[in-house]
């Protein structure tokens, strides 16, 4: 709560959480502060299936949306450098089945979904009108 109150008081807009710390988005209620809630690597596997991900969305967030800002989900979290092919695997379709739950409930206007990739998944990023995903990653 405190964090909250020095960026509310320092006039931050915007902060990335790394979770979805129900005492933290209540810290956040009725500030114009935006939220991208982030949903960790391992939680990507179980959110695939789209009754798992409304269950998830539905119990996990949707209850602070009447004070919290929540504008964005970030989900898993530099899953293309690592060495883990299931996850790898099982990130869009996660993505996907959580924007799903967001339609049936009204909130994908509300709330996007994206996901935080390291400069290494590309082959070049100088310019940046020349960068290009890595083939071989991708």
């Amino acid at each position: 709560a405190k964090v909250a109150e020095l960026l509310k008081a320092l006039k931050v807009t915007k902060v990335k959480l790394y979770d979805w710390n129900p005492a933290i988005l209540k810290a956040f209620a009725n500030s114009d502060v935006e939220l991208v809630v982030g949903i960790g690597n391992g939680f990507v596997a179980g959110l695939m299936d789209t009754q798992a991900a409304l269950s998830w969305v539905t119990q996990n967030i949707q209850p602070y949306l009447s004070s919290t800002k929540v504008t964005g989900f970030s989900v898993g979290n530099e899953v293309y450098t690592g060495d883990d092919a299931a996850l790898k695997a099982n990130l869009v379709p996660a993505m996907r089945s959580i924007h799903t739950a967001l339609v049936s409930l009204g909130l994908d206007s509300a709330i996007k979904i994206s996901t935080a990739h390291s400069l290494s998944v590309l082959t070049s990023s100088y310019p940046p009108s020349a960068g290009a995903f890595d083939p071989a990653i991708m």
